[in-house]
């Protein structure tokens, strides 16, 4: 998480943690994103928020919001708790899978 972590001060004007105010726009933009594919799922307005609203260890979700409040752009990174088996001394990391929107 240290490797990964978003930094405080971002240079893209308006990237900002994902709220429940924007799982309607994100809804809206991921459906047309993945429209470009013959084959994808479509998710509902509650599969969106349940999959990408943030939650501590598990999935952090970020967006773009233009000057009028449109969200352009999202990403969100998904967190997956791994055992070591071996290690003397870790026991734990987690894997970390990227979305870009």
């Amino acid at each position: 998480m240290k490797i990964f972590k978003v930094p405080n001060d971002v240079s893209i004007p308006g990237f900002r943690k994902m709220t429940k105010k924007d799982a309607a726009q994100v809804h809206v933009l991921l459906s047309e994103h993945l429209k470009k594919y013959e084959v994808h799922p479509e998710f509902s307005l509650a599969e969106v928020k349940h999959l990408l609203l943030p939650k501590d260890n598990i999935v952090d979700s970020y967006v773009v919001e233009d000057e009028e409040k449109k969200i352009t752009d999202m990403i969100s990174i998904y967190f997956v708790p791994c055992s070591v088996l071996t290690h003397p001394t870790i026991k734990e990391y987690k894997v970390i899978s990227l979305t870009v929107q």
